[in-house]
């Protein structure tokens, strides 16, 4: 008999959101990793980061009005009238100039020259205003200041030294022109005005603020750079995260498998830590009471509707290594487990490891069945018993001989007459086929049996061989019954599971084993 497939949750695809979020939650690691070198990167840049102070004394600006007649003749700032920013341009250039910076390299001492003043003083206007900012930087606050009041007060002494110079020019013409004139030239009260002014100061330039010691740093504090490169950090982990899951090619969970192929989730097998993985001893108790638990709701679930005996099971996977194999023997065993007889079947002729992880001292082959109908065997002369666990006989055969493809056709053209006499000495036969996304060897058993498990093991099942897989089975008559999913970190362990485990261990029943998932 077989079911229809039923789709155990909504099929709609996730929502872009949500498929990164899983991505950054399966690779966490490579996100938690790549954040924190973000910020460990931050910290030891801050802590070899040259400290930048900056500190700004303040130039008020007023040029003379053309019509003013006091200081005609001197190279005094005037007003142009009709762009007070270009004054303010050019008074920016007469104040940052190279002898300022010479006389304040000179005064401040080493390390200054006067290439390092004028790279570390910026003269510009303020907005709008009428006011020039002389900005300094350095790297002691208190040495800030002093750079930037030093410039500013030495940028107006050679504005006055400059002054001086040429009202000396001035005067000196003026009084050669005097003596050569006589006293009534009416050049005395030039003379006079210029005297008064000469030791003074430039009319257009004056110090309205002083620089103070800065008492923070250049840029963003050392919190905000670490909270800066803390989210930096997390968008290119986030950035990794998702580009390792688009790279790769294996099935990350459970959320994926179903979102590949919608089928019911017949149970979810949960992982065994490495102490407790053993070799199977052929006994009943050698399944631990999860795993044990977990076959046994899948072997409910295929018989809840059904009383019929003879009940065929086929048990697939999509790549080699995805515990296929191991699950068709704890399938069987716990079957038997049940007081049911049950035949177990490898079918997986490439790589045949049913009789290996039984136990079994001697393979067998498949030669005397797919003998002509004459001189073939019966299925009963060839099973073979497993010494410990009762109502179990299996047929583990060697593989193929010789590797022959042709006995792999001869004995599928067999399966029919093998199931139909298995499935009259058994209440149950299970099948270990041969994964359908590596081989095409399980599609010759689909039709003749009752009920197919796809067995996924997530972060080992290879993406493409899944979706071949999935392809395959679409284009069979009849759907699987459902999933496997191994090593499965949804599987919790309630502490029911050990209930009465001290009091069997008290009696001395025997020491449990658990069985790995190898295959």
């Amino acid at each position: 008999m077989h079911r229809p497939s039923q789709v155990s949750r909504s099929e709609a695809p996730a929502g872009t959101l949500s498929a990164y979020a899983r991505a950054i939650r399966r690779n966490w690691v490579i996100a938690s990793l790549v954040t924190l070198t973000a910020v460990a990167s931050s910290i030891a840049w801050l802590s070899v980061r040259e400290s930048r102070y900056e500190a700004t004394a303040q130039v008020l600006v007023s040029p003379l009005s053309p019509a003013d007649p006091t200081y005609f003749g001197l190279q005094l700032i005037r007003d142009s009238g009709d762009d007070p920013t270009r004054v303010l341009r050019t008074a920016s250039t007469i104040v940052r100039s190279p002898q300022a910076a010479q006389r304040t390299a000179a005064l401040m001492g080493r390390p200054w020259n006067p290439k390092q003043v004028l790279d570390s003083v910026e003269v510009v206007p303020q907005g709008q205003s009428s006011i020039l900012e002389v900005t300094a930087r350095a790297n002691e606050p208190r040495e800030t200041a002093r750079l930037a009041n030093t410039f500013t007060r030495e940028a107006l002494a050679v504005r006055r030294d400059l002054l001086r110079r040429q009202i000396n020019g001035t005067l000196s013409e003026l009084r050669g022109r005097q003596e050569e004139g006589g006293p009534g030239t009416g050049l005395s009260g030039r003379i006079s005005q210029l005297e008064t002014i000469r030791d003074g100061e430039d009319p257009t330039l004056s110090v309205v603020q002083a620089a103070s010691p800065p008492t923070s740093q250049i840029g963003a504090s050392t919190p905000v750079i670490v909270v800066l490169s803390l989210i930096v950090g997390l968008v290119l982990g986030a950035a990794a995260a998702i580009l390792r899951e688009l790279l790769n090619r294996r099935i990350r969970d459970e959320d994926e498998v179903l979102d590949l192929l919608p089928l019911p989730v017949l149970a979810r097998v949960p992982e065994t830590n490495r102490r407790a993985r053993q070799s199977m001893n052929g006994a009943a108790w050698a399944l631990p009471s999860p795993i044990h638990e977990a076959f046994r709701t899948v072997l409910i679930q295929l018989t809840s509707d059904s009383d019929e005996s003879g009940r065929t099971i086929m048990v697939t996977s999509a790549s080699s290594g995805d515990g296929k194999s191991t699950s068709a023997v704890n399938l069987a065993v716990s079957i038997a487990a049940t007081g049911q007889s049950v035949i177990l079947i490898d079918f997986d002729l490439r790589k045949p490891d049913v009789g290996r992880m039984l136990g079994l001292e001697e393979e067998q082959s498949l030669l005397s069945l797919v003998a002509s109908d004459s001189t073939s065997a019966r299925l009963a002369d060839v099973l073979a018993t497993v010494p410990g666990v009762p109502n179990l006989s299996v047929l583990a055969p060697i593989g193929m001989p010789d590797r022959a493809l042709g006995f792999v056709e001869t004995l599928h053209r067999r399966v029919p007459a093998v199931l139909a006499e298995a499935k009259e000495l058994a209440d149950f036969v299970v099948l270990d086929s041969a994964p359908l996304g590596e081989v095409s060897d399980a599609l010759r058993l689909v039709d003749h049996v009752d009920d197919v498990i796809v067995v996924t093991r997530p972060g080992h099942t290879h993406r493409n061989n899944f979706e071949i897989m999935r392809d395959l089975l679409e284009r069979t008559s009849h759907a699987p019954t459902g999933l496997l999913i191994l090593d499965d970190t949804k599987a919790a362990r309630p502490r029911y599971y050990d209930y009465g485990a001290r009091y069997a261990g008290r009696r001395g029943t025997g020491k449990r084993r658990l069985a790995r998932f190898s295959r």
